[in-house]
């Protein structure tokens, strides 16, 4: 694990793609790749944003098809293998209980045990479909990376989990000098700043490419 930056080229989505299965062709065909859009992206230009048909797992049917109801279990779940796991929402338990049950969850090894009323497991087969409008994004081939070689303030920021799109030269440059040029950095030491130079700003062209932090 570790930061990844990487710039990208940019790759307008044609309006004729309808289909994920024509999003994904596209995007192979140009060395690239395709993502959903979050608030995460919020610095990408908005015209590169397209809204595609797409098949997802509709999780309320599916917990009322079990007999279950979706609001009584955790938001997220763990996707192991040929089947996802979701934890009921916390009620009562000890904080050990708890690490015991998210470990049992991570891991995903096995069924739940049979006295287990707080895990629920969903194969496949058993997943309801719906089809909406998602807002996508994508990227073309990959012309700038670097790993690593930002400082803590980077972290402490929330760059890491906010802002992940840098789409000006300006921001790239408030990002080189507050983020990226720690003569004490732990992986390229007092090259730091020079690294990033030549890895991600030299390769950085104006509303061509853009920076992602992943």
């Amino acid at each position: 694990m570790g930061l990844d930056v990487f710039v990208f080229e940019y790759l307008d989505i044609p309006d004729t793609i309808q289909t994920q299965d024509e999003l994904e062709a596209f995007c192979n065909a140009h060395d690239g790749s395709w993502t959903m859009y979050s608030d995460n992206h919020k610095n990408l230009p908005k015209k590169y944003i397209k809204k595609i048909p797409m098949e997802l797992i509709d999780w309320e049917a599916t917990f009322q098809k079990r007999g279950l109801n979706l609001d009584d279990y955790e938001d997220s779940c763990a996707a192991v293998g040929l089947w996802y796991e979701f934890r009921k929402k916390a009620s009562g338990r000890s904080a050990k209980e708890d690490v015991a049950i998210e470990l049992a969850h991570i891991i995903g090894v096995g069924e739940p045990a049979p006295d287990d009323t707080n895990t629920i497991r969903f194969q496949n087969d058993e997943l309801v479909a719906k089809t909406e409008l998602v807002e996508v994004w994508a990227h073309g081939k990959e012309v700038g990376y670097q790993r690593k070689g930002a400082n803590n303030q980077f972290y402490k920021d929330g760059k890491w989990d906010d802002n992940t799109i840098v789409s000006t030269k300006k921001m790239l440059l408030e990002d080189w000098k507050k983020y990226f040029s720690d003569k004490n950095d732990s992986y390229y030491g007092k090259d730091a700043k020079q690294h990033f130079k030549e890895n991600i700003i030299d390769k950085f062209i104006p509303g061509k490419t853009f920076v992602a932090y992943w």
